[in-house]
């Protein structure tokens, strides 16, 4: 097949018309409009990703809290409207912070340390249950030794809440961990049954004042959601 040079185009004998089979050069308007939709794809994807961890027993979360969202957080006063607010802040810029939840039970600590899991990925699980898992880490059968246990959890998880710290059988533990997430910038939360001042005692007050410059703390002080709900059904 021959090939017909012309000024402005090449066309075969056939009378194709080689020129118009060049895509051209796409408008700034296209290329921002493909990049929307491309970085609107990987949004998609993460998310769905981020649901499926959410959802699955890698992320800790109970399966109670697998279909909630923060919209079903009851914030129907002006301090539970606050901590909602409070909560959304550091979901929407984590960095390396540390939210602190302080109440009685059923006030919702566990609720939205959960939340802030489906949101940031990573892991929820109680002080108890880390500390055994810590203390197992000497058995060869376990599935981490001790430093991998205080590696993975201070250091690989881009976010970690650890849940009634009342009932941490190894204070120094959760120390180690907490710190070594703060050293390393990674965001944390806490949720305990005890108060402000004393969780400042359980974590020491030097390591509280080195933390408290990246702390959030939330007091939690009204009526347990729990009996509310029962008074509801009797």
């Amino acid at each position: 097949m021959t090939v017909i040079e012309t000024k402005n185009r090449k066309t075969t004998e056939n009378g194709i018309d080689f020129q118009s089979m060049i895509p051209s050069p796409a408008s700034d308007r296209e290329v921002e409009l493909y990049e929307m939709k491309r970085m609107e794809g990987l949004e998609r994807q993460c998310r769905t990703r981020l649901l499926e961890h959410y959802r699955s027993d890698d992320s800790g979360v109970g399966m109670k809290f697998w279909d909630m969202e923060l919209s079903d957080f009851i914030a129907d006063t002006p301090e539970r409207k606050y901590v909602l607010e409070a909560v959304k802040r550091f979901i929407a810029k984590p960095g390396n912070r540390i939210m602190l939840f302080c109440g009685s039970y059923g006030t919702g600590k566990t609720m939205l340390e959960s939340l802030c899991v489906r949101e940031l990925g990573g892991c929820y699980i109680t002080a108890f249950r880390l500390c055994t898992e810590f203390a197992s880490g000497s058995d060869f059968k376990s599935k981490r030794s001790k430093l991998q246990v205080l590696d993975f959890y201070g250091r690989l998880l881009p976010f970690l809440a650890i849940d009634e710290l009342e009932d941490a059988v190894d204070v120094l533990v959760i120390r180690n961990i907490v710190m070594e997430r703060y050293e390393n910038g990674l965001p944390t939360a806490l949720a305990t049954n005890m108060g402000k001042a004393d969780t400042v005692k359980f974590l020491g007050a030097k390591m509280f004042d080195r933390l408290n410059e990246v702390c959030t703390s939330i007091e939690m002080g009204w009526e347990s959601y729990r009996r509310k709900l029962r008074k509801e059904l009797v």
